[in-house]
């Protein structure tokens, strides 16, 4: 028990020293049990994490401030370890707090009003099927003028067979077949385009082996809202990748802060 407790406490020691103050960008898919288990998963590395989220949402709600349906409000979601519950393993989703935002702010304003260091994206369901608009380029350029370093987690696979009627299983199919190629087995022209909008302006991380036909992390309810377990499953199918991608984005502006500072360029 000594020596568990001892590596606990030099594990999070660790993961404290390279700690970011993260602010987390989504739509319904965050607002569920995908994006608790992302904050818990997160917080539980030492990282301050601070989630906006809407449902409906994409890049255009958050440049505009509002949102697609009246109806459908923002929520920011937070961590409080000390609500850590008595469940063995983490994350612990049981600690993610959620409140309304008051109204529907622009990223901007967001930016503004939340110090961080790096800001993860978890949007483009909405968009589907149709291509990134302009407004994915106006929602880059702010994360890059705001001088945060950036990821964006692209979307999941859906399921369209879970659909409740004909027209939903058809519209969630044209979707699907945005986002995966099922005849040449290769990611869509969705995620293809919208890997090219970032151009280095921000990481891509895929979640379509995390989310992939048969695995733990397809499952939902209505074929776009994963359940409890998928939800976890998916995260913890990202979490390696999701923890690399903010340390090299990490590593990476650390040098090119160092060559500017010594003006090499």
């Amino acid at each position: 028990m000594r020596i568990f407790v001892l590596t606990a406490l030099l594990s999070l020691t660790a993961a404290s020293a390279h700690a970011d103050r993260v602010l987390v960008i989504g739509d319904s898919l965050s607002c569920g049990h995908f994006g608790d288990n992302l904050i818990a998963g997160l917080s539980t590395q030492g990282h301050q994490v601070t989630m906006y989220c809407a449902v409906g949402s994409s890049p255009e709600n958050w440049m505009n401030g509002h949102p697609a349906r009246a109806s459908w409000p923002c929520e920011i979601h937070t961590y409080d370890a000390s609500r850590v519950g008595r469940q063995k393993t983490a994350p612990h989703v049981e600690a993610v707090k959620t409140r309304n935002c008051g109204g529907f702010p622009k990223l901007r304003e967001i930016l503004n009003s939340n110090p961080s260091d790096h800001v993860v994206i978890a949007l483009g369901t909405n968009s589907l099927p149709d291509g990134p608009d302009a407004s994915y380029d106006r929602m880059l350029d702010a994360v890059a003028t705001s001088s945060r370093t950036c990821d964006w987690i692209l979307p999941p696979h859906l399921e369209p067979g879970r659909a409740k009627s004909a027209a939903g299983r058809r519209d969630l199919a044209q979707k699907e077949a945005a986002l995966w190629d099922s005849t040449h087995h290769r990611p869509g022209r969705f995620y293809n385009q919208l890997e090219s909008k970032l151009n280095h302006r921000c990481s891509a991380i895929s979640s379509l082996a995390a989310t992939a036909p048969g695995t733990d992390g397809n499952q939902t309810g209505e074929g776009i809202h994963a359940t409890a377990k998928a939800g976890r499953a998916r995260y913890l199918a990202q979490q390696a990748e999701i923890e690399r991608a903010l340390r090299q984005t990490r590593e990476s502006q650390g040098t090119q802060d160092a060559r500017t500072h010594k003006g090499v360029h």
